[in-house]
């Protein structure tokens, strides 16, 4: 049996200028709002980092049935002026966040291994994401990103306060991000295995 990587467009990301390095972290969640998919602890884990006086501005894009009661909490919460609450997003504005972002968080509960962490490799942003399914599979500890414990915002915030902190250190994740997503996740090089995979398949019947 012969395994083949997920993979996404990676061209498609090419335009998205690297990470400078500069010193103002922004951070963009992209998924579903709802709970499996963490959006709790990253809230508390937010609201811990701003309370350390840590500068940084997050952007939450995606639907679902969490949305209203995480903008109810957000409207309470110190965090207003730092979260931004945007909804979904078609791929025109995904391009342009992920632009706008130099970090990309996913803290899910649990997961297979979603496009958007190889789309944000691609696009050269530094990934945190929970150790969950295949994530650990792509996302390489301290070099392509930061892995944290599901359903701990702690272990969330500590990932986050490292890459807020150490702007070199983010910005190299995600230049050996979009290379790695180059060299192992691009359509381009994996379409001859997919298609000696489909022909195979097919003389087999």
């Amino acid at each position: 049996r012969r395994v083949i990587p997920n993979f996404v467009d990676t061209a498609a990301y090419a335009s998205v200028p690297d990470d400078r390095g500069d010193p103002d972290t922004r951070v963009l969640f992209l998924g579903w709002m709802e709970r499996n998919k963490g959006i709790w602890e990253l809230l508390d884990a937010a609201e811990q980092l701003h309370q350390e006086g840590h500068r940084f501005k997050l952007v939450m894009a995606g639907s679902g049935g969490e949305l209203p009661a995480f903008k109810a909490r957000l409207a309470g919460s110190p965090l207003a002026d730092h979260v931004e609450v945007v909804g979904w997003v078609g791929a025109a504005e995904k391009l342009r966040l992920l632009s706008w972002a130099n970090v990309l968080v996913l803290p899910s509960h649990r997961e297979g291994l979603p496009n958007v962490v190889l789309e944000a490799m691609a696009a050269g942003r530094a990934v945190v994401a929970s150790e969950v399914g295949s994530i650990p599979e792509v996302i390489q500890q301290a070099r392509t990103g930061l892995l944290c414990a599901p359903r701990d915002a702690a272990s969330l915030g500590s990932s986050l306060r490292r890459l807020v902190t150490d702007p070199a250190l983010r910005a190299g994740m995600g230049a050996e991000g979009r290379r790695r997503a180059q060299a192992n996740h691009s359509v381009q090089s994996l379409w001859p295995s997919w298609r000696e995979a489909i022909l195979s398949n097919a003389n087999d019947h």
